[in-house]
C-alpha cells in the first residue's frame, strides 16, 4: 500500500487558528449583546413592577366596594415596599426592591400621605402618583379621584 501524498489526505479537525477565531468572534458577539440584554432585562423588571403597583391598587379599590369597607396601600419609599391593607386587619407586604422586580420607589404621594385609601365606592380621598424607577428608567403609576390606576 501507498501512502497518500500530503495534498490529497483528508482533514479530519479544526487547526488552532481556526478555533482561536471563532473563540474571539464569540467574544465580540457577547460583548455587543450583554449589555443590550441587561437592559432589556432592567426594562422588563421596571414594566412588571409598575404592572403590579397598579393591579394591587385596583384590587384594593375592588375589595373596598365588595364589602363596603376603607381598604388601604401603604408606600413604604425608604424600603422599596408596599402594604397591602386586607379587610380584616390581615397585611400582604409587596417587596419591589428584590427579585423578580429590583426596583426602587422614588415616590409615593396621595395628598399629604403615602397611603392610598379607598372608601366603600371604591373612591380615594386623594389622586396621588407612585414613581418607580431602576437602572433603565422611570414609571409614574398615577391615581385619579375615582381611584383608577393607570401609567
Amino acid at each position: 500500500m501507498s501512502k497518500l501524498p500530503a495534498k490529497h489526505r483528508k482533514r479530519l479537525g479544526f487547526t488552532l487558528v481556526e478555533l482561536v477565531i471563532v473563540i474571539i468572534i464569540i467574544g465580540i458577539v457577547s460583548a455587543i449583546a450583554l449589555p443590550r440584554f441587561a437592559n432589556a432585562s432592567a426594562r422588563q423588571q421596571l414594566s412588571t413592577a409598575a404592572t403590579r403597583v397598579i393591579a394591587d391598587l385596583e384590587l384594593a379599590r375592588t375589595r373596598a366596594r365588595a364589602a363596603s369597607q376603607t381598604v388601604s396601600v401603604t408606600f413604604d419609599t425608604t424600603n422599596d415596599q408596599y402594604q397591602f391593607n386586607n379587610i380584616g386587619g390581615e397585611a400582604t407586604l409587596i417587596d419591589l426592591g428584590e427579585s423578580p422586580y429590583r426596583v426602587s420607589i422614588d415616590t409615593a404621594r396621595f395628598g399629604d400621605s403615602k397611603i392610598a385609601s379607598f372608601n366603600g365606592y371604591g373612591v380615594t380621598a386623594n389622586s396621588g402618583v407612585v414613581t418607580l424607577s431602576n437602572s433603565s428608567g422611570q414609571v409614574t403609576v398615577k391615581l385619579n379621584a375615582n381611584g383608577e390606576a393607570r401609567r
